[in-house]
């Protein structure tokens, strides 16, 4: 009977700790997605209106239509200003699929940690927990380095891990939106990403401290 419950226990608790890590990273991917500020930023500072025959008022709009498009299922069509190629529309309708991925991991991950949260783990367990905390941000500064160290090499192996196509690769002289998504934008993204989720596992790790020294 002691097995049993043990065994019980032990599920929910990677249950919970897997849920736990999802849902971090899901809300760290869905802030810095609507991070619309960052783009505002970006536009402004490096000018990008000067890339194409398009206003900064004209771009910024269109940056909020592809957010838009990104974000919300029932928006089927994507619809701008500056011309989207097919070719690129495939790759920001598989965006949107991941998006929406994204969304419904994020619901689903805290779901289970509300159902979870309550359960009995000793002392132990939330020890183990702080450890992991630990190992994943380890592993993000290792990302990190990797990222500043050769930031392109890093964006490319990111899409062939995520897109099975090569719709991601963009002609700037066909796909005239890349010109106003430039790489430091996306370098800001994943900056953004990593400081949120790593806020996420140090603030956890903080906390469960706290609450055991008591």
């Amino acid at each position: 009977m002691d097995l049993i419950t043990n065994l019980k226990r032990r599920t929910l608790w990677i249950a919970f700790v897997t849920a736990l890590l999802i849902f971090f990273i899901s809300l760290s991917i869905t802030i810095t997605i609507n991070s619309t500020w960052l783009y505002w930023m970006i536009l402004k500072l490096e000018k990008l209106s000067n890339n194409i025959s398009f206003t900064t008022s004209d771009i910024w709009h269109d940056y909020r239509r592809i957010i838009n498009y990104l974000d919300y299922p029932w928006i089927s069509e994507l619809n701008t200003k500056i011309h989207i190629t097919k070719k690129a529309l495939i790759h920001f309708r598989d965006v949107k699929n991941l998006c929406l991925v994204n969304n419904s991991l994020l619901i689903l991950s805290a779901a289970i940690i509300l159902k979870l949260k309550n359960k009995i783990f000793n002392n132990y367990a939330w020890w183990k927990l702080i450890f992991i905390c630990k190992l994943v941000g380890y592993a993000i500064f290792a990302l990190i380095f990797a990222m500043m160290v050769n930031f392109n090499n890093f964006f490319i192996l990111f899409h062939k891990m995520l897109f099975r196509n090569n719709d991601w690769i963009f002609n700037p002289n066909v796909d005239v939106i890349i010109k106003v998504l430039p790489a430091t934008f996306f370098l800001a993204c994943f900056v953004e990403f990593f400081i949120i989720l790593s806020l996420c596992l140090f603030g956890t790790q903080v906390y469960l401290k706290k609450l055991l020294l008591k």
